[in-house]
C-alpha cells in the first residue's frame, strides 16, 4: 500500500471534523458495526433490498416511508453495482428518496449493500440539512468517509476491490470494482474514527478483511514514525 500523503491526511482530518461539527442528528448506538450485529447485513443471508433499507432506516432513524427503491435498465452497466439517488416531493411536501439500482445489481449482494449504505447516509445527512459537497466521484468519496463516521467502517471494508464477470449487451465482460477512497486514505479514516470514539485496537482490527487490516497496521506504523 502506498503511504498516505500529508494533504490526504489533512483532507480526512478536516472533513471528519466538519462532519462532526455540522451534523447534530441521531447517530447509531454502535460506532463500529460488524455485519453480524447489524441485522440483515450478512452477505451470506442474501438479504433483499427491502430488508437492507428496513435495517438502515432503523439504524439511522429515518422514517421508512420516505425511502423507496426501483430497478432500472438504463443505468450504465460498467460496474458491479451501478446506482442513483433521486429526490421527489410528495403531495404533502415531504421529500421522498428513490434509490435506483441497475438490474445487474441483483447478483452482487455485497456491493449493493455498500451502495445502499452510501446513499442512505447521504439521505440521513440531507434530512439534517447537511449537504455533502461536490458531485460525481468526489461526492461518493465524501459519502464513504461519512459511512465511516456513522459506524459502517467494518462493512465498507469488505470487498473493496472485486473483479466480476458481467453481461454487457450481447457480450460478457470482466469489470473491476473499486471503492471510492484509496486504500491508504480509507485506512487512515478508520484510525481517525477509532480515535474519536476510543475504539479498542483489537476490536478495530478483528472484523476487517486481511488486506484492510494490513493497511490499517501500516497506517498505525506510519503514524508512530511521524515527527
Amino acid at each position: 500500500m502506498k503511504s498516505i500523503l500529508d494533504k490526504e491526511k489533512a483532507w480526512v482530518d478536516d472533513e471528519y471534523a466538519w462532519l462532526n461539527a455540522s451534523y447534530t442528528g441521531p447517530l447509531p448506538a454502535d460506532p463500529w458495526m460488524i455485519a453480524e450485529a447489524a441485522g440483515s447485513f450478512r452477505p451470506t443471508k442474501y438479504p433483499t433490498v427491502e430488508q437492507v433499507l428496513d435495517d438502515l432506516c432503523r439504524i439511522l432513524e429515518i422514517e421508512r416511508t420516505l425511502v423507496t427503491h426501483e430497478y432500472l435498465d438504463d443505468l450504465p452497466n460498467r460496474q458491479p453495482a451501478p446506482s442513483s439517488l433521486t429526490v421527489q416531493h410528495g403531495p404533502d411536501g415531504l421529500q421522498v428518496f428513490v434509490l435506483g439500482l441497475a438490474e445487474s445489481t441483483r447478483t452482487h449482494v455485497v456491493q449493493v449493500l455498500k451502495k445502499c449504505i452510501l446513499w442512505m447516509v447521504d439521505v440521513r445527512l440531507r434530512l439534517s440539512n447537511v449537504m455533502l459537497p461536490e458531485d460525481g466521484e468526489a461526492r461518493m468519496q465524501w459519502a464513504e468517509l461519512a459511512a465511516i463516521f456513522f459506524g459502517f467502517g467494518p462493512i465498507m471494508a469488505q470487498r473493496r476491490f472485486e473483479t466480476v464477470r458481467m453481461a454487457v449487451g450481447r457480450w460478457t465482460e470482466t469489470i473491476t470494482y473499486h471503492s471510492y477512497l484509496p486504500s491508504a486514505v480509507f485506512a487512515y479514516a478508520l484510525l481517525v474514527h477509532q480515535k474519536h470514539h476510543g475504539i479498542d485496537s483489537a476490536m478495530l482490527l478483528k472484523p476487517l478483511p486481511s488486506e484492510v487490516r494490513y493497511d490499517v497496521k501500516q497506517a498505525i506504523a506510519d503514524r508512530s514514525l511521524a515527527p
